[in-house]
C-alpha cells in the first residue's frame, strides 16, 4: 500500500491564519488560507498554486462562463505522481484540487452544488465536517476530466463551500498508445487528492 508523506496528513490545528495565500510550513508542504471563511488547507511542494486553468476542461465547480473561468479561490496542480505512469505510458495527464466558496441561501442550496450532474449525493465526514459529495466529469478531443466534488454549508456566513478533486486523462497517441491507469494507480491518484481534502481545516464557530 502507498504511503502518503507524513506531513501531508499532520496537521497544526494551532497554527494562526494568515493573509489568504500560501505559507511554506515544512520542507515538502505549504499551506493555503482564506481568512474570509476560516478555511485553511495543506499540499505538497511540487503541486502548483495557478491562477490559469492549465487544462482543456476546468474543474467542474468552475463557473462556466469564459470571463469568470479562473476565479476559484485557490486551484492546485500537478502532472505527475509518485508511482504512478503519466502520458504517453498511460492516459493520466493529472491532477487539480480546486476550493471556492459562493454565497448560499440554505444547506439544501448547497447540497445540490455537489452534483452538477443532479447525479447521486451521499454525505461524508471528514475530521468532524460534513461534506455532500457527487461526481461529474467532461471530456473531448482526446481529452477527459473526471470530478469527485465536496460542498459544505457555513450557516453563520451564508456560504457554500465547495471542493474539486479533479482527475484529467489524455487518450491521444504520443510515441506509444497509453494504456488506461492500472486500478493501484487510480487509488493512488485518489490517496493524493483526499489527503488535501482531509487537511482542510473549518472553524468550528462557523459550522
Amino acid at each position: 500500500m502507498m504511503r502518503i508523506p507524513a506531513a501531508v496528513i499532520l496537521l497544526s490545528a494551532c497554527l494562526p491564519l494568515a493573509a489568504q495565500g500560501v505559507t511554506q510550513n515544512a520542507e515538502e508542504i505549504k499551506r493555503f488560507t482564506d481568512p474570509a471563511n476560516g478555511v485553511s488547507f495543506r499540499y505538497v511542494a511540487p503541486w502548483t498554486l495557478t491562477q490559469d486553468e492549465p487544462y482543456m476542461f476546468a474543474p467542474s465547480i468552475q463557473t462556466p462562463s469564459p470571463a469568470s473561468r479562473n476565479n476559484l479561490r485557490a486551484l492546485v496542480f500537478t502532472r505527475s505522481i509518485r508511482g504512478v505512469a503519466s502520458w504517453p505510458k498511460t492516459d493520466f495527464s493529472g491532477v487539480e484540487f480546486g476550493y471556492d466558496a459562493r454565497p448560499a441561501a440554505s444547506s439544501e442550496a448547497c447540497r445540490v452544488l455537489a452534483s452538477p450532474g443532479k447525479g447521486e449525493i451521499a454525505t461524508v465526514v471528514l475530521r468532524g465536517v460534513t461534506y455532500w459529495h457527487g461526481t461529474a466529469g467532461d471530456g473531448g478531443m482526446s481529452q477527459a476530466t473526471t470530478d469527485d466534488i465536496y460542498t459544505t454549508f457555513l450557516a453563520s456566513a451564508g456560504s457554500c463551500l465547495l471542493f474539486d478533486l479533479a482527475v484529467h486523462s489524455t487518450t491521444a497517441p504520443g510515441d506509444v498508445q497509453p494504456r488506461a491507469m492500472s486500478t493501484l494507480e487510480r487509488n493512488r491518484v485518489r490517496r493524493y487528492l483526499l489527503a488535501i481534502l482531509d487537511s482542510v481545516r473549518i472553524p468550528a464557530t462557523s459550522r
